[in-house]
């Protein structure tokens, strides 16, 4: 694990310790019906920006980014984490006014130093651990927003997940461990010479178990559930930190497998197709939803595979290797936060069980969130003239010599085209059966403006040739 990166962890550590300490001496602000803790929430804010800005300017100071920017992923990756984690302390501030505690505040530390620690380090006992306490924490996190009436069932379909990743990995670990004698990536690539029996199996049962984390299909039940039945700020860390951690470690198998010369071409056709199909699935079965936010949460869950596809396989010859990663996590993160946002605007879609007939004609009263939202969901899509055009585009010049995976490609866009304009339908061209009761903005939404356009501004980028 890189220096920087472990003193990250060592000071994340401490804010956490520190978070505990307020929630117990620092002075309490009460509200009619609100534990809002603003002491705390400004302490962790600063806390993560101040290590943000320290893994920003090691990246700055580094002579070998422009170079070798893989050697970095695992900082922009982490820096993109904390960016989610504001990101999710930022929505929260408007809906998660009654569960603002410190130790909510804690939680969200400690979902973040998991989260930092198994995308960093090579250890793939530590990625065991750290990929099921994430989970644990995450689901700790969820369950304390949910409705009493799906506490039962969220935290039953993620314990049985849990138990899947914890089950697959510890078969790859078994398989790693026979082969190799190690269980350290590092040390794996630099003895890889010569094909094991158990290698290519053992990693291809570790990316199983990084899919469960991502929340890609076949594993995405409890994920979609989590993040339907939870408060969208938490919705927004557990789709975009779980597809973060999914896609990095996803790319780092991937690498190694290529190693294997034998079967590489196999068990990457294996894994491209598995994410492939995965986010067909999500997309489909965002098609077929009586449950508006359902939609939402579907399509925002077929993220996940189409960033670790991209991440692992994507390319562009026009832009350099370090701005093409830049761009993939800021599409899936951009695109995420502002639907979530959008959707804190929207308390209509906000609901755990509004239909379409209930949103109809909400786009009319509060035009520039819906309006927002809808960009969002384009770029999901991956529709001309948004950034998730560009990011499908750069994968299928890398494999544009099999037309199956490019017909998938554009079938995905067509299919989330569909979605998209289902719900544009819905929110604009109908007329609602009984007025909507919705509280007027006084001001603009600043940032959904800005990030919507940014959404819109790198989709007309020359990205591909």
């Amino acid at each position: 694990m890189n220096r920087s990166i472990e003193v990250s962890l060592f000071l994340l550590i401490g804010s956490a310790i520190i978070v505990l300490l307020l929630e117990g001496l620092g002075p309490k602000i009460s509200f009619k019906d609100t534990k809002e803790k603003p002491h705390i929430r400004l302490f962790c804010i600063a806390s993560i920006l101040m290590l943000g800005s320290f893994l920003l300017m090691e990246l700055y100071n580094s002579t070998k980014l422009h170079k070798v920017p893989d050697q970095y992923i695992n900082h922009i990756a982490a820096i993109f984490l904390m960016i989610n984690t504001l990101g999710a302390i930022f929505i929260g501030q408007k809906t998660l006014k009654n569960f603002q505690t410190g130790q909510m505040y804690f939680l969200l530390l400690c979902a973040l130093i998991l989260a930092i620690a198994n995308i960093a380090s090579p250890d793939l006992l530590v990625k065991f651990i750290t990929s099921i306490s994430w989970l644990i924490v995450m689901t700790t996190l969820v369950l304390k927003s949910a409705d009493t009436a799906l506490k039962t069932e969220i935290g039953i379909k993620m314990m049985v997940n849990i138990m899947v990743l914890a089950l697959l990995f510890l078969m790859g670990l078994i398989f790693i461990k026979t082969a190799y004698k190690n269980i350290e990536l590092t040390k794996i690539s630099a003895n890889i010479a010569g094909s094991k029996l158990l290698g290519v199996p053992g990693l291809l049962l570790i990316l199983a178990s990084f899919l469960v984390l991502g929340g890609i299909p076949p594993f995405h039940f409890s994920h979609i559930d989590a993040a339907h039945g939870g408060n969208v700020a938490i919705s927004f860390l557990l789709l975009g930190n779980g597809a973060i951690q999914c896609g990095t470690n996803l790319s780092g198998v991937v690498k190694l497998l290529s190693k294997f010369q034998t079967s590489y071409e196999k068990s990457a056709t294996l894994v491209i197709i598995t994410l492939l199909c995965g986010y067909l699935l999500l997309l489909l079965r965002a098609s077929d939803q009586s449950k508006i936010k359902r939609t939402f949460i579907y399509m925002a869950a077929s993220l996940a595979p189409i960033f670790a596809l991209t991440l692992s396989f994507g390319s562009s010859i026009l832009t350099p290797k370090l701005i093409y990663l830049l761009i993939l996590y800021i599409f899936l993160s951009l695109s995420l936060f502002i639907l979530f946002y959008s959707l804190s605007y929207l308390s209509p879609l906000d609901q755990h069980t509004p239909t379409w007939e209930d949103i109809a004609g909400l786009g009319k009263s509060l035009r520039v969130s819906s309006l927002c939202l809808m960009i969002s969901l384009a770029s999901l899509s991956g529709m001309p003239g948004t950034l998730g055009f560009f990011v499908k585009l750069s994968l299928i010049a890398k494999i544009q010599k099999s037309i199956w995976l490019n017909l998938a490609i554009f079938l995905s866009i067509l299919i989330g085209t569909g979605c998209t304009m289902r719900i544009f339908v819905f929110l604009f061209s109908k007329e609602p059966r009984v007025p909507h009761e919705v509280e007027h903005l006084s001001t603009i939404p600043f940032i959904l403006i800005c990030g919507s356009s940014l959404l819109i501004f790198f989709g007309f980028f020359p990205f591909i040739r």
